[in-house]
């Protein structure tokens, strides 16, 4: 059964306009779906941030309130007053008692969030100091009751003036250590404040622990976790190689909502990253440390399976309306089973099944089944008066082709002998005659060859272009032709090499054709013969025969120059210059003709160069 495809293809459309129709309803709708499980994931991370950084706030505030309010801590800053006021000795000279240890490192430890731990006396003078040095393994904690550093943080200023216990904290610091945020509480004894507790607290370990803090609750975990302070400064990166750097230099494509963080209490936003791909952001304050944080999903994932559902739903959409289309399609065809038949015969007949017969089985179409028969048969007749002719013309083109080959050897000879007389004493006109004696007798041989190998000769065939040099062949043939000139000035101008892709052999009829005709359009009186080669650019070369004969009439070069049988030469045949073209063009290419009457004619062939 023939298939119509312009048939199917209405079918087909009428079938899938709906389908993809529902399919595009359906992915938008699975986008904005997973857009909004993102927002709502999102918001679920944001406030359990929030919720976990509070709690760890509160924690780590009861720990200095605790601690400032211990008999060991009061003791030890009431026992380190002056020698003038107590009686005691310096400060620097005290050792910390192993109660006053166990408090301290009860807070200041690698399971808790505190960096140091400083106690202040009454003259607001540093007594001890407490510090985390994870590197240690052997003593993670150091205590220091002199020789403290200039950069040890100091207690609020306000907490000096505090009458009952309680706690003040600092802004957040960004220092060279990290984030920091101190804990300020009073130690108040007697009624009176006689020293203070300074806790440094790590923020960059909070932010750490609550990031890495699973969350199996979350559906889609947020592939970026950024905390700023109100300068613009990454306090925590989920790449921890940002952290401490400027948004605006680490995080450029950032810099939009970032700006945002701090003009409203919460928001989101959407931003293409370097790495190209698109992510969805929302963001909050966070009012007590005076931050912003803000969480990034890469949007491009979250929205993949709708994207594969999507790709799922439009190539089941194709396969079922081409289904339907080709079933609805087999299904017409069937009600015109006949006209298709008609149809097959002819299709059979044109393709050159002239015996083919037609097999119907309704009175309607035997008619034309009858006069396509018909025409069949003098279709056949036809043929077989076409197939003779073609048959003598295929002769008559061997014929002359032969004759113009042999045309060209005769030649060759002919001005071998003309000159003989006047130059045979000439022991270097012998040696170039007996060379073109040996080319002569090769090209007759060639032609003899052709005559015994008919199909391949009546087949035009040519061999594979090749890698080679052009100007071996050239000085060969000028030897053979131009050499033999008589009163002709010769002028050669050629490279050292010049490589071109190309047949040679043939290549080389080519120039022996376009001398011979140079030689015969300057005729009896004396001219000038100019063969030139060289590069072109594009790697393209070429090679050019000039004579200074008569020329030719732009008509005669445009209508009749390349066509077969067309010539200007009494005795030519008029296959020499069509062969050339022929030839050239199936080498990959093109010869060109420059012609003034009475100046003569140039001939330029270019070629494709091959590499070195």
């Amino acid at each position: 059964m023939l298939f119509r495809p312009k048939l199917f293809f209405k079918f087909l459309a009428v079938f899938i306009v709906p389908l993809l129709l529902l399919t595009a309803f359906n992915y938008w709708n699975d986008v904005r779906q997973a857009d909004g499980l993102l927002n709502r994931a999102q918001a679920t991370a944001l406030a359990d941030f929030k919720n976990s950084l509070a709690r760890n706030l509160s924690e780590d505030q009861e720990d200095i309130k605790r601690l400032s309010s211990c008999s060991p801590v009061s003791n030890f800053a009431t026992r380190a007053k002056p020698a003038s006021d107590s009686g005691q000795t310096s400060p620097g000279s005290l050792e910390v008692p192993r109660d006053l240890e166990l408090r301290v490192a009860d807070v200041v430890n690698s399971d808790n969030n505190f960096a140091a731990v400083s106690l202040f006396g009454v003259g607001r003078k540093a007594i001890l100091l407490a510090s985390l040095r994870p590197e240690d393994r052997e003593a993670p904690l150091v205590f220091q009751t002199k020789d403290f550093p200039s950069a040890q943080p100091q207690p609020d200023h306000n907490v000096w003036a505090m009458q009952t216990p309680g706690l003040l904290m600092s802004p957040t610091s960004d220092t060279p250590s990290g984030t920091r945020v101190y804990l300020s509480g009073p130690v108040i004894t007697e009624g009176s404040v006689a020293g203070a507790v300074v806790g440094e607290l790590n923020l960059d370990r909070i932010f750490l622990r609550i990031a890495s803090t699973e969350r199996p609750n979350s559906s889609a975990p947020p592939a970026l976790l950024v905390v700023l302070d109100r300068k613009g400064q990454i306090l925590y990166h989920t790449n921890a190689a940002l952290n401490h750097q400027p948004v605006k230099l680490s995080m450029p494509y950032f810099q939009t909502v970032a700006g945002r963080m701090f003009s409203s209490d919460s928001g989101n936003g959407r931003f293409t990253a370097n790495d190209g791909n698109e992510y969805e952001t929302s963001f909050t304050r966070i009012d007590d440390l005076d931050l912003a944080v803000a969480v990034a999903s890469n949007r491009d994932l979250m929205i993949a399976d709708a994207r594969r559902t999507g790709i799922i739903s439009l190539i089941a959409a194709f396969v079922l309306a081409t289904v339907a289309a080709s079933l609805l399609t087999r299904s017409w065809q069937r009600r015109v089973r006949g006209i298709e038949r008609v149809t097959e015969g002819v299709g059979a007949i044109a393709q050159g099944e002239l015996d083919h017969s037609f097999e119907l089985s309704s009175d309607d179409l035997r008619p034309l089944a009858a006069n396509v028969g018909l025409v069949t048969q003098k279709l056949r007749e036809q043929i077989a008066r076409e197939a003779e002719s073609r048959q003598f013309d295929s002769f008559v083109r061997l014929s002359a082709s032969l004759t113009h080959d042999l045309k060209n050897a005769i030649e060759a000879l002919s001005l071998t002998v003309s000159n003989m007389e006047s130059h045979f004493e000439n022991a270097e006109f012998r040696a170039d005659a007996m060379q073109t004696l040996r080319g002569a007798t090769e090209n007759l041989r060639a032609i003899v060859t052709r005559l015994s190998q008919p199909i391949t000769t009546l087949s035009g065939e040519h061999k594979r272009p090749r890698a080679v040099d052009l100007v071996p062949m050239l000085r060969r043939v000028i030897s053979m032709t131009a050499a033999q000139a008589g009163n002709h000035k010769t002028v050669v101008t050629l490279p050292e090499s010049l490589l071109a892709l190309v047949d040679i052999d043939r290549m080389q009829k080519v120039v022996e054709n376009l001398i011979i005709n140079a030689l015969e359009a300057m005729g009896g009186r004396s001219g000038q013969l100019t063969i030139e080669a060289g590069a072109l650019k594009g790697s393209r070369v070429f090679f050019s025969v000039t004579d200074t004969g008569e020329g030719m009439t732009d008509s005669f070069v445009e209508e009749r120059l390349f066509h077969p049988f067309a010539t200007t030469k009494k005795r030519g045949v008029g296959l020499g210059l069509y062969t050339c073209r022929e030839v050239v063009r199936a080498n990959g290419g093109t010869i060109e003709v420059t012609s003034e009457q009475g100046a003569g004619t140039t001939f330029r062939v270019v070629l494709p160069s091959a590499p070195l």
